[in-house]
């Protein structure tokens, strides 16, 4: 089967109806041949998000974005770089690192192949996000080809844009439901000249308390994640600074008697590694992620503990504590008593004024409980933006929440 009235060339495979576009153009003839025929498209990197939709209704063709691998420019002395997306996160930083710049995110499954157009797609963010943002923050330009063929560049190539409304946010999020992500341009940042990483041993809402002084403070963390009956503490810049932080906040944690301790990063990397563990499950885990104000964090795992112990299910917690993201893995119970935690932890956490959504579930879990729970309020909005840029919905039918 090939796309003959497209002029691409390229087979699809019998099948998978896969096919992987070289460029811009190839993009647009093929979502127009979709469009022509009424088929549906799912999109693709690297397949590491697989389990996040699984609303995502069998489509007709894979429009994959492997052949779009190349960093298309970069300007160091303005700290830009344009990549295409289907270039992984681990290969950017890679490149990037020879010019002692990085692209400031660290989100789930970067180093398992995560693609830049995927993190964009999902909107992701990781534990450096207390300082830099999520990738929405770092993206100042887009090409992109909506659900109806229409091309769109957003944006421009410096980082002070302010002509009107950037559409490339909309895009950021949306789960490839209304637009093929063809390439990104995104603000860069300096390597740090050095790295501290201090801990200290508490309860959760010890943890929570300090988080908040910590944000509060002008010693400008990194990240601060809880875990693991620890808080921890990642600070970065000149040496001279760093060090200075680190000593002012082991003067403010003395003064609330808490104890820090420096770490070796060789040995928090390995915590880390089991933070990031956090959000990788097999078909029996399901992974819970709720988003709550910093300040109702020890409330939010209290009660999951209630709930977990009452149901008795095993679990895992973490949290990127300066962004109020929490992060659960639930490693035992059956479909059922998953789907009661999911319901009553939803709830009360509705009651904090946060949200719940099902990031990984259990197989069979999302025909128990919606993955993201109520529309949010802005719903009639994005319905409105879908029908404009995907009129057809032939874009990730059901990628969306199993909304759209």
């Amino acid at each position: 089967m090939t796309i003959s009235e497209s002029g691409i060339g390229s087979e699809l495979d019998s099948n998978q109806n896969r096919v992987s576009p070289q460029n811009l153009d190839e993009v647009v003839e093929v979502i127009a041949f979709a469009n022509r025929g009424n088929k549906t498209l799912s999109i693709q990197g690297n397949a590491t998000k697989t389990r996040y939709q699984p609303y995502v209704t069998k489509t007709d063709i894979t429009l994959s974005s492997s052949s779009l691998d190349k960093l298309i420019s970069h300007n160091p002395s303005d700290m830009t770089a344009t990549i295409q997306s289907g270039v992984s996160i681990a290969q950017i930083q890679k490149s990037l690192y020879q010019f002692g710049q990085w692209l400031a995110i660290d989100p789930p499954m970067w180093d398992r192949g995560a693609t830049l157009g995927g993190v964009v797609a999902a909107g992701h963010a990781g534990p450096s996000r207390v300082k830099f943002g999520s990738i929405k923050d770092l993206v100042i330009g887009m090409t992109a080809v909506l659900g109806d063929g229409r091309v769109i560049r957003c944006g421009g190539n410096v980082i002070k844009n302010v002509a009107g409304y950037d559409l490339s946010k909309i895009f950021c999020g949306s789960w490839g439901t209304l637009a093929f992500i063809v390439d990104v341009t995104l603000r860069l940042h300096p390597l740090a000249e050095s790295k501290r990483i201090l801990k200290a041993k508490l309860s959760w809402e010890q943890a929570q308390n300090f988080a908040l002084s910590l944000i509060a403070s002008p010693f400008d963390p990194t990240a601060i994640e809880i875990g693991f009956d620890h808080i921890w503490i990642v600070l970065e810049g000149s040496s001279i600074g760093t060090s200075q932080r680190a000593n002012a906040i082991a003067q403010m944690a003395s003064n609330s008697n808490i104890e820090i301790q420096n770490v070796e990063i060789s040995q928090a990397q390995a915590v880390f590694d089991k933070f990031s563990q956090i959000r990788i499950a097999t078909e029996e885990q399901s992974i819970l992620k709720a988003s709550i104000l910093p300040s109702q964090l020890a409330k939010a795992v209290e009660e999951l503990d209630n709930l977990a112990n009452k149901i008795a299910i095993d679990y895992q917690v973490v949290s990127h504590g300066g962004s109020g993201i929490v992060l659960a893995k639930l490693s035992s119970g059956d479909l059922h008593s998953h789907g009661e935690l999911v319901k009553k932890w939803r709830d009360y956490l509705q009651g904090l004024g946060g949200t719940m959504i099902v990031e990984q579930g259990q197989n069979g879990l999302q025909e128990l409980v919606s993955y993201w729970g109520n529309p949010p309020g802005g719903f009639k909005v994005m319905q409105r933006i879908k029908e404009e840029f995907d009129p057809k919905t032939i874009l990730t039918p059901g990628g969306f929440g199993g909304w759209w």
